[in-house]
């Protein structure tokens, strides 16, 4: 039987280094093989050689300082992004911005709107402090396109560099922001936007702000949310939109969207849709709301509202019946069914509220 193993000093742990201590520790389950039978053996029938333990060498002195230093680090600093905010109750912190038109800004009170009934009801005035950030955008002029860019890329920093903007100061926020371009350039441009080294997370055409819940959810799993179909019927008429300026004496309403006239020069039939017209009705109701809240003068906005043209409250009448030329006025076009005009929208808002100044954009 071979010569019990000396026991083994820190000292000579180092000299030996690790190949030599693989190889000690092959001895060592030598020397106790004849001992690992299913009946063990009394401590008396080892060696004492065999009963000590190796001690192991210690670590040099500059990794145990690093060792100690992470572990103080991630005792003072938690992870924040899975640490939720104790003072609000709103599912994330939104910011927003809006490029282009007036339909723009209403759609973005109309986002807004349906974000706040899910729970996302906080608004915070600097894309640093917040969690979700919408952009709305315009495929009309060239110059509003390139400024989106431009901006998509310091979002993009935002969210890449989350971390270290934490650190440093330079974000406020709970997690990486998700980033979210809505309107007619996300209608134009849906897959180059996507494919834009992985900067947005969600694309959401005009007509579907109905499904921006549903599309932040997606990016939670690790999925890019898109939707970018465009509707026939879709026209908000039931969402009352969250005012953006809460002391303003104007506000907007839009009362139709959508165009059919196919201009050689112009997109929009292709970013927004063909015609729709909103119900008279739902549109006098948001009209009372607004004189309610003090507001003095609405405009009524719409591609085309010389278009405007409501079907839904109206029966099935013969051709011109529901409506007539004024004396001594003739007409070459081919009389058609029709619904209420803008006119007769304008007759019914001036009656319910003469007090109110009305106006339009087209």
């Amino acid at each position: 039987m071979a010569a019990p193993l000396a026991p083994l000093t820190a000292a000579a742990a180092l000299r030996l280094g690790s190949r030599g201590l693989r190889n000690r520790n092959r001895l060592l389950l030598a020397s106790l093989r004849p001992y690992s039978s299913a009946a063990p053996p009394s401590p008396s029938a080892v060696p004492a050689a065999a009963r000590r333990l190796p001690t192991p060498p210690p670590a040099p002195r500059r990794l145990a300082r690093t060792l100690a230093a992470s572990a103080a680090t991630a005792v003072s600093k938690p992870q924040t992004d899975l640490v939720s905010d104790p003072t609000t109750s709103s599912k994330g912190r939104i910011y927003h911005e809006t490029y282009g038109c007036q339909m723009n800004i209403n759609d973005m009170e109309i986002v807004l709107s349906i974000m706040k009934k899910e729970g996302y009801d906080e608004i915070v005035p600097d894309p640093e402090s917040a969690e979700i950030i919408f952009i709305n955008t315009c495929a009309i002029r060239d110059n509003a396109e390139q400024k989106v860019w431009q901006r998509l890329n310091y979002f993009w920093f935002l969210k890449r560099e989350w971390k270290a903007n934490i650190a440093q100061g330079r974000s406020k926020s709970l997690r990486p922001p998700k980033i979210a371009v809505l309107g007619c350039m996300a209608e134009r441009l849906k897959d180059k936007i996507l494919d834009s080294d992985k900067m947005v997370d969600v694309v959401c055409g005009p007509d579907a702000y109905r499904d921006l819940p549903r599309l932040l959810q997606e990016v939670d799993y690790g999925h890019k949310g898109m939707n970018t179909l465009l509707s026939l019927e879709e026209t908000y008429a039931d969402i009352t939109p969250v005012r953006i300026s809460d002391n303003s004496v104007t506000a907007f309403v839009s009362i139709m969207r959508g165009c059919n006239n196919m201009c050689s020069f112009c997109i929009v039939p292709f970013t927004r849709g063909r015609e729709r017209s909103r119900p008279v009705s739902s549109i006098a109701r948001e009209v009372g709301e607004l004189w309610k809240a003090g507001v003095k003068e609405v405009m009524l906005l719409g591609q085309n509202v010389n278009s405007y043209n409501d079907t839904s409250e109206v029966e099935e009448l013969e051709p011109g019946k529901n409506w007539q030329l004024s004396e001594g006025f003739s007409s070459m076009c081919k009389v058609k069914n029709m619904g209420l005009r803008f006119a007769d929208l304008l007759d019914r808002l001036s009656l319910e509220y003469p007090e109110m100044r009305f106006s339009s954009n087209r």
